[in-house]
């Protein structure tokens, strides 16, 4: 007996591993061995870039993680039309988060998301031991590789906790949700309380910010703040235009490409506003302040080193209009074919020959701003409708420009983070420290930007009222990014508006999506 409890013991720990394993990276055939790719710098670039690719693929950040199905258990695609978006995820909108279509959804979710976690630890692993002197830069370069990839690494944890656990304001008792890899090893990791995670994931948040300071204010700040414009109104715009097309700037510059680009990188700007986004779910309203701040104050109001897209750049031909609003957006991941998978998922959605997604709730959303009196450039320009007698609203972040320029500028860009989220942040902690006024003034910065001409100090008089206008604006900000649902799960709201336009959903228990089962065991 006790022979065979042994060998039922070992089957079993055996088929933990192999589960585990499930995660790390299987290298191809004939692909560069380890030892030999880490030897060089450029072999620790093309692995910090290929990193970068694998968040773009569809299962992640190019799509599911955004304007897929983050966007639609958040309830932002209508379903009510024949031949819409229920095609493709009807029961996302349902919350039936186990049958064949939403099961492999969340599966390759966790398992892309740890395979991603494995590459960066490895990566670390490597970097920790390297010898400055097999780079270009030397130890600049080996610090801003090594910064980047932490800040990866809490991204990709944080996102994981926020759909795999329960929110900090949730009751949880304590409990071990997933956990927080920081090896590159198949061993069976520990899984941790929300508190422990958070910490980690902060730990990593703190030891990049060092290091892509560094980087991109003392060394080379020149790919964050490129603009050689005389027209200061200009400024944010050309920033953020060499940000994200570089190239007139690397001919300029004996770094090279790989030191450009880094609106598509995981910058020092980005950084801080992911640092205010994971203290703010914390709790830790003065850490997530103060990162906040450093950009606000710094980044925004005195350098200007990023802004928001003006009128003249977006109220133009649909097709020719810089409809991402990039000059706000602090990180995107790159994938060239993104117009294309977008027009071929949205034509299964919408009908053969129809390129749209059609939003639900657009004119209850806008309501309040889309009067004979006030506007909102949100509505006016990035939203477009169809040629119905009632039309449905599709958004054109991701339809294919017809202008090169703009095309080669913004196309290929899915925006993961905006300082708008960080004004957000900002008006949500004066509202909880009782500073209506300031509340209002960090949401004005979002929403006269965006062309919102009601003023909030004549009509907001509390903070919950304040509360409501930073929801309302945040959705529409969010709109087919993936937002959404973090905002409503962090703020533990429990009726949301469904997709069907016929009233309210209840998200009790529909938060925390289940771990897949062949991988309960990481």
């Amino acid at each position: 007996m006790k022979k065979k409890i042994k060998l039922i013991f070992a089957l079993i720990l055996c088929l933990a591993i192999v589960s585990c394993n499930k995660w790390l990276d299987i290298r191809p055939e004939n692909s560069t061995p380890d030892a030999e790719l880490f030897s060089t710098g450029e072999g620790f670039r093309n692995a910090l870039n290929g990193i970068y690719i694998n968040l773009a693929d569809y299962s992640l950040y190019g799509q599911e993680l955004t304007w897929g199905f983050l966007s639609a258990i958040s309830q932002q695609y209508n379903q009510t039309t024949e031949g819409n978006v229920s095609k493709h995820y009807p029961d996302a909108a349902r919350f039936l988060y186990k049958t064949d279509e939403t099961e492999p959804i969340i599966k390759n979710i966790w398992e892309k998301s740890y395979t991603a976690i494995a590459n960066i630890n490895k990566l670390l692993d490597f970097a920790n031991q390297a010898d400055p002197g097999i780079f270009d830069y030397g130890a600049d370069e080996l610090d801003l590789i090594r910064g980047e990839a932490l800040a990866l690494r809490a991204m990709i944890h944080f996102d994981l906790l926020r759909l795999f656990a329960p929110a900090p304001n949730a009751p949880n008792n304590g409990d071990r949700y997933i956990p927080y890899r920081k090896d590159y090893s198949p061993h069976v990791a520990e899984k941790l309380t929300l508190d422990e995670f958070l910490t980690q994931t902060c730990a990593d948040i703190d030891s990049a910010r060092k290091l892509l300071y560094h980087f991109d204010i003392e060394v080379h700040p020149f790919a964050l703040n490129a603009s050689n414009t005389s027209n200061q109104e200009e400024v944010p715009f050309w920033n953020a235009y060499y940000r994200y097309q570089s190239d007139r700037s690397v001919q300029q510059d004996n770094w090279g490409r790989f030191f450009w680009w880094r609106g598509s990188r995981l910058n020092y700007l980005a950084l801080l506003g992911i640092g205010a986004r994971i203290n703010l779910y914390a709790g830790n309203d003065p850490k997530a302040k103060e990162f906040a701040l450093e950009l606000f104050d710094t980044y925004y109001k005195n350098l200007r080193w990023i802004g928001f897209s003006q009128e003249s750049k977006v109220a133009v031909t649909k097709n020719k209009r810089y409809s991402k609003l990039l000059d706000d957006v602090l990180f995107s991941v790159y994938k060239s074919n993104l117009t294309e998978q977008y027009s071929d998922v949205s034509a299964v959605l919408s009908g053969e020959n129809v390129t749209t997604i059609p939003f639900a709730n657009i004119p209850s959303l806008f309501a309040s701003d889309n009067t004979n009196i006030y506007t909102d450039w949100r509505l006016e320009y990035i939203l477009a409708t169809t040629n119905e007698a009632t039309p449905s609203y599709y958004s054109l972040k991701y339809e294919a420009s017809i202008d090169d320029d703009i095309a080669g500028y913004q196309d290929s860009y899915v925006p993961i983070i905006r300082f708008s989220e960080v004004c957000h942040i900002l008006a949500e902690i004066a509202c909880r420290e009782g500073d209506l006024t300031k509340g209002i003034e960090y949401l004005e910065e979002v929403r006269s930007a965006r062309g919102a001409t009601r003023p909030l100090n004549l009509t907001v008089t509390s903070s919950d009222e304040l509360m409501n206008e930073i929801i309302l604006d945040a959705r529409k900000e969010f709109l087919g990014e993936g937002q959404t649902f973090f905002l409503f799960k962090r703020l533990n709201i429990q009726q949301i508006e469904s997709q069907d336009e016929t009233g309210s959903v209840n998200m009790s228990g529909n938060y925390v999506l289940p771990i897949p089962d062949s991988e309960s065991a990481i």
